[in-house]
């Protein structure tokens, strides 16, 4: 398992300890102010990557000296530091990346980190996580989630459109249906069975569990 830490708000990040204690072989990656959110919470970061615009030289230095690998780039660059990170994690082994850090704050991080996934849809399974939240991009095909502390499951569509979209497990079925962009019909279900399923024939969505 990859995890990655953004520097998003510290208050939206789960306990790391606890995620870190959970499974002692994951690699961590820190990206700029998320490298020091790891150091604080105990975790030497595999890999530190980012330009540390957000934390002061002695804090850079103390990441510096605490991570595995440290990659450092130029404030003006043409990427953001959580792409650079997402690079690098697929060039490792493990199968599933989780990202804490990379919500909450400026919207527009918020959304390019959501918008982010896209690109790496093929390589591995990807999920940014938060104390509320867990948001996945889906290539068609059909899937499983197992009832959890998050209640709700909305589906949207991030392309024109999804196609064949159908639903079972959930308090409000779907079956071959086509869902457009503009759609919020699929906003708010619940998964009814001990596991909710979801498949879709064509397009590319996001899938959002979430609590209050």
């Amino acid at each position: 398992m990859i995890n990655i830490v953004a520097g998003g708000p510290d208050y939206l990040i789960p306990d790391l300890t606890q995620i870190a204690a959970q499974d002692v072989a994951a690699i961590w990656i820190g990206v700029d102010r998320g490298a020091l959110y790891l150091i604080e919470a105990g975790i030497n970061p595999h890999c530190a990557i980012g330009d540390f615009d957000s934390v002061s030289a002695s804090e850079k230095q103390l990441i510096q000296n605490s991570s595995r690998h440290f990659q450092t780039f130029q404030t003006k660059k043409d990427y953001t530091d959580l792409e650079s990170a997402l690079r690098y994690a697929c060039e490792l082994s493990g199968e599933r990346i989780f990202i804490y850090g990379a919500t909450g704050g400026r919207i527009d991080h918020q959304m390019s980190s959501m918008m982010l996934l896209e690109g790496f849809i093929q390589k591995k399974e990807i999920v940014l996580i938060d104390i509320h939240n867990e948001i996945r991009m889906l290539a068609p095909g059909t899937y499983s989630f197992h009832k959890n502390d998050k209640k709700y499951i909305s589906i949207l569509a991030v392309s024109d459109y999804l196609t064949g979209l159908t639903l079972s497990g959930m308090k409000y079925p779907l079956l071959d249906h086509t869902l457009h962009r503009r759609d919020s019909l699929a906003i708010s279900n619940e998964i009814s069975n001990e596991v909710g399923h979801i498949s879709f024939s064509d397009g590319i969505c996001l899938v959002v569990r979430s609590k209050d």
